[in-house]
């Protein structure tokens, strides 16, 4: 935090179970940067786990909310997301699916419908309260969509979903488009694949970088901004040159025929490049 803002960074990405969030509150009071300069964007945990019990999805949910805005020390978040869909499987984990060990989401089934309705109820209270300035999901499938459209009265602002370059195409599996469609923005998390050498070493990726005299991560960051996708980004405390080239990506532009290029890649081997947790998460 104490390097990031003063590059530039003014939005910051955190949850609740990153157990972070007061280092968080304590960056922005040291930077003595004006709340209202910064978007804070933060994340509830899917009902039926340990943080959001089943039977008290809406108290717990409510509860994490309230304990959000306490940690990062703060009356209003510009941003709040439930982080993942329910699994009526349960477990002690924040997200559902086998490739986290749990049972997967079927948004279809009234059992992990409900539980998601009953938060999304919360989030529009809190978004009505003025604690919030919008409020989102993540992780979210068209199935999961579908469920709190059902109820609730406002549409997600945002669906934050894994998205980067060679997943095929700016709309891996429609759900980007299909989120645009409903007037919800997609946010793509881990754009560089979790920095998956499949993605900064790919030789296409790679070889349009030298073109510009930029490294490969700029090229699938900058390849997502002409997208028209907003992301969020990732780095460790001493990696300031990474968080200084994540920001120098907006005096350059991918030829229309780079970005046809980038759009075609297709890794066969989609866990190398650590693909759309979406699937991983749900039955979809």
């Amino acid at each position: 935090m104490s390097q990031a803002l003063p590059l530039g960074f003014t939005a910051i990405d955190t949850a609740h179970h990153y157990m972070c969030q007061t280092g968080v509150a304590a960056g922005i009071a040291k930077s003595g940067i004006a709340r209202d300069a910064l978007w804070i964007t933060t994340k509830v945990e899917a009902c039926n786990n340990t943080f959001v019990r089943l039977g008290h999805c809406a108290d717990d949910t409510m509860a994490r909310f309230e304990d959000d805005l306490h940690q990062l020390d703060t009356s209003y978040v510009d941003l709040m997301l439930l982080h993942a869909p329910t699994s009526t499987g349960g477990g002690s984990k924040v997200y559902p699916g086998p490739a986290f060990g749990e049972a997967p989401c079927d948004c279809n089934s009234p059992a992990a419908c409900a539980p998601m309705q009953q938060q999304w109820a919360v989030l529009e209270e809190m978004y009505k309260a003025n604690k919030t300035r919008a409020i989102g999901v993540s992780n979210y499938c068209k199935a999961c969509l579908d469920c709190i459209a059902k109820t609730g009265s406002i549409v997600p602002h945002v669906n934050q979903i894994q998205l980067h370059v060679g997943m095929g195409g700016p709309n891996p599996g429609d759900l980007p488009a299909e989120c645009r469609r409903r007037g919800i923005v997609p946010q793509a998390y881990s754009p560089l694949g979790s920095g998956s050498m499949a993605v900064l070493g790919n030789p296409d990726v790679v070889q349009i970088g030298k073109q510009h005299g930029v490294s490969s991560a700029q090229v699938a960051l900058r390849w997502l901004y002409q997208h028209s996708v907003p992301m969020v980004t990732a780095a460790s405390a001493n990696q300031t040159e990474y968080m200084a080239e994540d920001l120098a990506i907006f005096d350059w532009t991918l030829s229309d025929a780079e970005m046809a290029q980038l759009d075609t890649i297709k890794f066969a081997n989609e866990s190398a490049a650590n693909q759309s947790p979406v699937k991983a998460m749900c039955n979809v």
